[in-house]
């Protein structure tokens, strides 16, 4: 069997009441290292532990801001000499990158119990899937960051709205994602109608594969490798080649209005629309002063400096889904 590394958060979503059932399986199996940080900062002591074991296959249980910070250890330390097998337990909130690598089930346990059981039979590679990771750089001084998901503009609010006022409400994560998103678009487009001017704090300055530069207000700006986000929706598959999938929409009623309609008809980015970019790209850069977010961590940019954001490096993940794409 290969050794398993299993890095908990106890303070992601699914852990504060679940952590207890994911402890039950790996009592259950032997060739597993069980390491449960005490904070975001442990990360780093936790992949040098598992290094030093000799550990083939990392899972991660725990939310998106902690597989984000695996992901840039990983590659900046550098703790392996050989890149582990990556494996996403759904243990966050919103999950949004465990769910695109088929554990769509709010069950970590559920989840190690089906890896282990493929690491203990051989049969783990025939359930590998390679996808790309976001390089993000100008928002640390000191390092790039690594993530799948990258947003700012009006996602940035709709982030904070979301977290204040219906994850409270405990609904399903489906109906919540739903929910956020027409309170988003609605209020936009309803601010759209009564803004004069523009405000230069919220113009964002966007330059895709140094093919000009578009500056604008943006209700949506989306930068990602994931293949599907939230509802379904998938970014990129337009126009352009590279690994990195764009998606904006501008702030403007009417174009809010047609970006909903297309998205109701299930032909939102699959059509080209005035205001709507969804393209491919391998190298975006963004010149702005509002925050972004990083899997759902937030950051703001340093001064006088742009984003950029590619894409050249890659994991191997464990696949729980539909093996489409694997290899």
């Amino acid at each position: 069997m290969s050794l398993v590394g299993v890095l908990s958060n106890p303070m992601s979503t699914r852990n504060t009441t679940g952590l207890g059932l994911v402890r039950d399986v790996v009592e259950d199996f032997n060739g597993v290292f069980h390491f449960e940080i005490g904070d975001i900062r442990d990360v780093s002591l936790a992949l040098q532990r598992f290094a030093e074991y000799g550990t083939e296959v990392i899972a991660i249980n725990g939310g998106d801001g902690t597989i984000h910070a695996v992901f840039s250890i990983l590659i900046n330390e550098k703790p392996f000499k050989k890149m582990p097998l990556i494996a996403i337990l759904p243990a966050g909130k919103t999950n949004m990158i465990s769910e695109d690598l088929g554990a769509k089930q709010p069950r970590p346990h559920h989840y190690l119990r089906r890896l282990l059981e493929w690491a203990k039979d051989g049969s783990l590679n025939r359930h590998v899937v390679k996808r790309h990771v976001l390089k993000v750089e100008g928002i640390d001084r000191q390092q790039p960051i690594y993530g799948m998901f990258l947003g700012t503009a009006g996602i940035i609010e709709g982030i904070a709205y979301t977290r204040r006022r219906i994850h409270p409400l405990g609904l399903p994560n489906a109906l919540s994602h739903a929910l956020s998103m027409a309170v988003l678009f609605c209020r936009a487009i309803v601010g759209g109608f009564f803004r004069k001017g523009q405000d230069e704090r919220s113009l964002v300055q966007v330059t895709i594969d140094r093919k000009g530069t578009v500056m604008g207000r943006y209700l949506v700006v989306i930068a990602t490798t994931l293949n599907r986000l939230l509802l379904g929706f998938r970014a990129g598959g337009g126009e352009g080649a590279g690994a990195v999938r764009y998606f904006s929409v501008e702030d403007t009623p009417g174009i809010i209005m047609r970006a909903i309609w297309l998205a109701l008809t299930g032909k939102l980015g699959k059509r080209a629309v005035a205001g709507v970019t969804n393209r491919d790209a391998s190298l975006v850069r963004l010149r702005l002063t509002t925050p972004i977010t990083v899997d759902g961590e937030f950051y703001t940019p340093l001064p006088g400096r742009e984003v950029i954001i590619s894409a050249e490096d890659n994991f191997t993940f464990v696949n729980f889904g539909n093996p489409e794409g694997a290899s």
